[in-house]
């Protein structure tokens, strides 16, 4: 999916960098990889649209 990204690369690995030095949006990536059980506090709000995300790269989708 990143390949088809409007964004030049150095944008892509800034936007990656940010999102896992994010520690809301590390633990969303670890719920997008490993089911929603037990779903943190913090990624609560992310529930109910957990069914549209994905993760590539290091990139929320």
């Amino acid at each position: 999916m990143t390949d088809y990204l409007v964004l030049s690369q150095a944008k892509q690995d800034n936007l990656r960098k940010q999102t896992l030095a994010d520690p809301t949006l590390r633990i969303v990536i670890d719920q997008i990889r490993n089911g929603w059980s037990n779903t943190p506090p913090e990624a609560k709000p992310y529930v109910s649209v957990r069914d549209e995300l994905s993760c590539e790269n290091g990139i929320i989708f």
